[in-house]
């Protein structure tokens, strides 16, 4: 459930706050496209950039289509799972976000056939899929 009231801090800037979901209005942050993520979800993650000595995840603050992706929850030999907001409602999900990878056509076909087998799995210890598709995102923080 996101913070009450909706209060956010940027995971670029990591100065700057505001309500979670609204662009960051930092010239550098707002050129790369950044948001507010909920106070909770940063300082878990900058905590944990702390620890493991590196970069708060440059992705955080950033979204995909309709998801803000607001933390980082495990990664993969082809990627990572993300916690994200979907927006406008707010529900948190979770993103999966492969990497390196050719989208070719047989990739989109298998990627697709995936989602349908999985989609009608329901059980309670198995994450319900709502939704999917292929996008972009530039990881590249110049």
């Amino acid at each position: 459930m996101p913070d009450s009231p909706k209060e956010g801090r940027c995971p670029c800037c990591e100065t700057r706050t505001g309500p979670w979901g609204r662009p960051c209005p930092g010239e550098v942050c707002t050129r790369k496209g950044f948001s507010f993520i909920p106070s909770r979800w940063f300082d878990v993650e900058k905590e944990h950039s702390e620890r493991k000595r590196r970069p708060i995840d440059p992705l955080l603050g950033r979204s995909l289509d309709r998801y803000l992706l607001v933390g980082k929850l495990g990664k993969g030999g082809m990627g990572a799972v993300y916690a994200a907001l979907q927006r406008p409602l707010g529900h948190e999900v979770a993103l999966k976000l492969i990497s390196g990878v050719e989208i070719s056509p047989v990739m989109q076909e298998r990627f697709e056939r995936e989602a349908r087998a999985i989609s009608v799995l329901d059980h309670p210890n198995i994450v319900k899929l709502h939704d999917y598709g292929v996008g972009s995102l530039d990881a590249t923080i110049p």
